[in-house]
């Protein structure tokens, strides 16, 4: 699911005939192993991070009313857990900018540099 998609998508499945390994192609928007895109995990977080809204008020700005409580926690213990260094790797890109914690600084930074999209 993404913002402007929500249908299944199929994969495509090649065999490599040297090494007899599978290689799949996915459109852009899509991540490995997820259901949702990195737009809607986005909008996810920043309402809930930086706007500071409760689990179902950020599923519902993320248009994603339904979403289970597990899923949520997922998505923000894991976000919290690699803030650090995600800003650490963003500082070659841009200037870190001002905000109380790493969780802040990655997500206006990601904004900044056009990953997601300002909400």
């Amino acid at each position: 699911m993404d913002v402007d998609f929500g249908e299944s998508i199929h994969v495509r499945r090649y065999l490599c005939r040297c090494c007899r390994r599978t290689v799949r192609l996915l459109p852009q928007f899509a991540l490995r192993y997820r259901r949702f895109g990195i737009a809607l995990i986005a909008l996810f977080l920043i309402a809930r991070l930086l706007g500071g809204g409760t689990l179902n008020a950020a599923a519902v700005a993320a248009m994603l009313p339904g979403m289970p409580y597990q899923r949520c926690q997922f998505w923000v213990g894991r976000f919290r857990s690699r803030a650090e260094q995600l800003c650490a790797a963003l500082a070659a890109l841009i200037a870190p900018p001002s905000a109380p914690d790493f969780v802040s600084r990655a997500l206006l930074m990601l904004q900044s540099i056009g990953c997601i999209a300002a909400a």
